[in-house]
């Protein structure tokens, strides 16, 4: 269900709705949620499902993007229980247990963390092979899907700032040719 549903996704917000509901079902977990880097530096959530946690305000300053946490989830790019991240995530580690989280899911695509998906309890109490199997399957699909949205976005912007520079050239040139005649006559 999940797999078919990627390739028709565009923007990272619906691939949070898209991607949240069946991998919450697959996992049978209480709630789940998707991180996406920002601009900022940070991981800052797209999306939540089930009852997942509504986050600490210290969260983002916590789920840095280029430090040690970040190193190992692409080091180790399948799925991860919170409690076996090292000691130089330690910071992370105490963050994400306190909000309840204790599976997480990396999206690494190239080399580099293109998102992540962290998982609460499940109600039948842990994570069974067969769910991590399906989960270490996925991933790499989410990351491409995660990736082509991101790049969708910023063609978007591309294509905004486009018609602005051309928009403001139009503007630019119906000033300056009164202007010209004004200083030619005067």
């Amino acid at each position: 269900e999940l797999l078919r549903a990627l390739p028709a996704v565009e923007d990272v917000p619906s691939l949070a709705e898209v991607a949240l509901g069946p991998l919450l079902r697959l996992t049978r977990a209480r709630g789940v949620l998707m991180f996406v880097p920002s601009r900022l530096g940070r991981l800052d959530v797209a999306g939540r499902a089930g009852e997942a946690p509504e986050g600490d305000p210290h969260l983002p300053n916590v789920l840095a993007i280029g430090g040690a946490f970040e190193a190992a989830l692409v080091s180790h790019a399948h799925p991860q229980a919170v409690r076996d991240l090292g000691e130089e995530a330690a910071a992370e580690r105490r963050q994400l247990g306190s909000l309840g989280i204790e599976l997480l899911l990396p999206l690494v695509g190239r080399g580099r963390l293109d998102g992540l998906v962290a998982f609460t309890a499940p109600r039948g109490g842990i994570f069974g092979y067969g769910v991590l199997h399906a989960l270490a399957d996925a991933a790499p699909q989410l990351a491409l899907a995660l990736e082509r949205a991101a790049l969708m976005a910023e063609r978007a912007l591309r294509e905004r700032l486009a018609a602005l520079g051309q928009m403001a050239a139009v503007i630019v040139h119906e000033v300056k040719n009164p202007l010209g005649i004004i200083k030619v006559s005067a």
